[in-house]
């Protein structure tokens, strides 16, 4: 992820809205915390920030935002993924 910020190869805001879904998954009010700011510094809506955790069903992801929500899910949660796969 840091090397993928750092090559600018996805969207700070893509990397962002992941890593609030990986705390989220993990937990981890630590990180979703940070992310939360991240993402209010960069601009990002109130809306989408709360959205992340049901983007599913939410309308304010891109095609590419939700391929990587559903990887992020994959990797850390992979029975959640095969459950929810529509």
């Amino acid at each position: 992820m840091h090397k993928a910020r750092r090559d600018g190869a996805i969207s700070p805001t893509t990397i962002s809205l992941l890593q609030l879904r990986a705390g989220q998954l993990l937990g981890s009010t630590y990180f979703s915390i940070r992310e939360i700011g991240n993402l209010r510094r960069i601009g990002e809506s109130e809306e989408r920030n709360t959205a992340v955790a049901t983007w599913r069903d939410a309308t304010y992801f891109t095609d590419p935002e939700r391929v990587a929500l559903e990887l992020v899910e994959a990797v850390l949660m992979p029975s959640l993924t095969r459950l929810t796969r529509r």
